[in-house]
């Protein structure tokens, strides 16, 4: 009983996929994260190796390559990374300066720095290199400036 109640909860799921149609779906392969319609589903492991289901939302998703294609990053909200370096996952040894794209949620800021510490100098505590905002459904195709120059980042959602 409890096999055939699974199937019918995966095949309602995949119907509520369709029905929505998929907005992020340009006719590439995404490694490491689906979409649920247009917003990601949360059932990938966090940057900590823990599950997240629905307990946090999708601040960002981080792309290796340019138009949202290859390895992808999930960013929840509340999150700050002072050194993207640090961050451990399965298709990238080092995210560091290798972002090339993203979207951001509806509802939420992302905000990129080219440095470490969210661009203030560990010693004089000035602010050095460039940032940038992005807010909910910002497309970014090419980062220019910050095309693979990303070291640290916050997002948080309202």
């Amino acid at each position: 009983m409890k096999k055939y109640l699974a199937l019918l909860s995966v095949i309602a799921m995949v119907n509520v996929a369709a029905a929505h149609g998929d907005h992020h779906n340009h006719g590439h392969h995404h490694h490491s994260h689906s979409f649920c319609g247009n917003q990601p589903c949360d059932n990938d492991l966090d940057l900590d190796g823990s599950s997240h289901y629905q307990d946090s939302k999708t601040c960002a998703v981080l792309y290796k390559y340019a138009g949202y294609r290859g390895p992808a990053l999930k960013i929840y909200d509340n999150t700050n990374i002072s050194s993207i370096a640090n961050v451990v996952d399965r298709y990238v040894s080092n995210w560091n300066n290798e972002i090339s794209s993203l979207v951001v949620n509806q509802g939420c800021t992302l905000k990129v720095y080219q440095y470490n510490n969210f661009g203030i100098h560990y010693r004089t505590g000035e602010r050095i290199g460039a940032s940038q905002t992005y807010f909910g459904y910002d497309r970014d195709y090419e980062l220019s400036r910050l095309d693979e120059k990303i070291s640290s980042l916050s997002c948080s959602c309202n």
